[in-house]
């Protein structure tokens, strides 16, 4: 068992923590769960049946304060997270876990916020990250852009995009300059489909040839370490015949030095 901590550090100070809380002792690793747009945090971990819940503020100390836990019976195999653009904003979900049991059943654990009004809620639906992505592939890894995420507004709920029509750009990789192992059939394949026979195929290919032995040295390794087995094994019998015979013990075993040594010119035979 070992004693499972939160902190909250500066991202540019992260050897002094702002804080660091003691939560409990227990074996799972502490997993946290961040909501950007309410400043939520929930921490559980793999095998645990609750999951508790602080709001982070950073202008009243001690920054990170405790709300609720919620628990269960059953331990958790995993969590899921519905993006904020899936919760109901017309009951006032904030945030929505999905819970993956033992025996593969997923619960929906949502959490609300009651209100008399059923106006929209702008404090606790501030806008939020799209499905639109900011940066391509491209402007990513090889522009080194950084840019903010899109946001949008969820007044009047969630609106889907129509899909897009994605084209696809083969662009060559490190697989491209690999060398190609074994025959090359594209040339045939070519042939058959321009309207070439199956026999102008098989002149062309080269017959298949079984492929060689190789590793003789290895072969030759494998029988050596066999008669060092042999010879082993044959010693220690005769050891063990000798202080027998030093007791005064009758022993009904035969000696295997014998067997051993007839062993060894079966193994040179195979060879």
């Amino acid at each position: 068992m070992s004693e499972r901590q939160y902190s909250l550090r500066d991202e540019t100070m992260l050897d002094d923590p702002i804080i660091m809380v003691e939560v409990d002792t227990s074996n799972g690793i502490l997993v946290p769960i961040y909501d950007i747009d309410t400043g939520l945090l929930f921490v559980t971990a793999k095998g645990d049946s609750q999951i508790r819940y602080f709001e982070v503020n950073m202008e009243q100390p001690p920054y990170v304060h405790y709300i609720n836990t919620f628990l269960s019976s059953d331990p958790q195999r995993g969590l899921g997270v519905m993006p904020k653009r899936g919760c109901d904003i017309g009951l006032n979900e904030i945030f929505r876990l999905y819970k993956l049991h033992g025996n593969g059943r997923v619960e929906p654990i949502r959490f609300y916020v009651p209100r008399k009004s059923d106006s929209f809620q702008t404090d606790l639906y501030p806008d939020t990250i799209s499905d639109t992505p900011a940066l391509s592939a491209d402007e990513w890894w090889v522009e080194k852009k950084d840019v903010d995420p899109i946001l949008i507004s969820l007044k009047g709920g969630y609106q889907a995009k129509s899909a897009q029509t994605l084209t696809v750009a083969k662009k060559s990789n490190a697989l491209d300059k690999m060398p190609m192992k074994g025959r090359d059939t594209s040339a045939a394949v070519n042939d058959m489909s321009d309207g070439g026979s199956d026999d102008s195929a098989h002149e062309n290919s080269a017959p298949l040839a079984p492929a060689p032995v190789k590793d003789h040295k290895l072969l030759e390794e494998l029988q050596g370490e066999i008669k060092k087995l042999l010879k082993t094994v044959a010693d220690q019998d005769k050891r063990i015949l000798v202080l027998e015979a030093k007791q005064g013990i009758k022993s009904e075993r035969k000696s295997s030095v014998d067997e051993g040594s007839k062993a060894a010119p079966k193994e040179n035979g195979a060879h």
